[in-house]
């Protein structure tokens, strides 16, 4: 859901066995995304009515669960909570955008260091990745 896209391409999905708990992941942020995308409009803020279209009709609660559920599936997948937390903040959610924000950020060098042991995969956000490039040097 990062800037219109799905995370439906992402490093995890392409490489889960289908029964996996990955790849349930996948599907269920999928599912999340067809939720969101049935009414915010990719790349664009939505207006007032729009947001409270989608807050009207229990559509954030099934959103929020299906992360959630995607999250406990994949806690190393820095790209769900990403996700999540842009469109908590398209929808003007900023308080609770922060907290999945915090926890992307959190999950970029734990799963960098399982990469560097040659476990694990790499992250799925070149942004993530310079966020914690960034977040080490500046924490130093």
């Amino acid at each position: 859901m990062n800037s219109g896209g799905t995370t439906d391409g992402c490093a995890a999905g392409r490489r889960a066995a289908a029964d996996s708990p990955i790849a349930e992941a996948v599907e269920l942020v999928n599912e999340a995304d067809r939720l969101v995308f049935d009414i915010l409009k990719p790349g664009r803020w939505p207006q007032r009515r729009t947001v409270e279209r989608f807050l009207g009709d229990d559509r954030l609660e099934r959103v929020l669960l299906l992360y959630l559920r995607a999250m406990r599936l994949d806690p190393d997948e820095a790209a769900y909570p990403w996700n999540l937390a842009s469109v908590l903040n398209r929808l003007g959610l900023n308080d609770l955008s922060l907290g999945f924000m915090t926890r992307a950020i959190h999950a970029v060098p734990r799963t960098e260091s399982v990469t560097k042991t040659g476990v694990g995969r790499t992250p799925t956000s070149h942004w993530l990745r310079s966020r914690s490039t960034l977040t080490s040097a500046t924490s130093r």
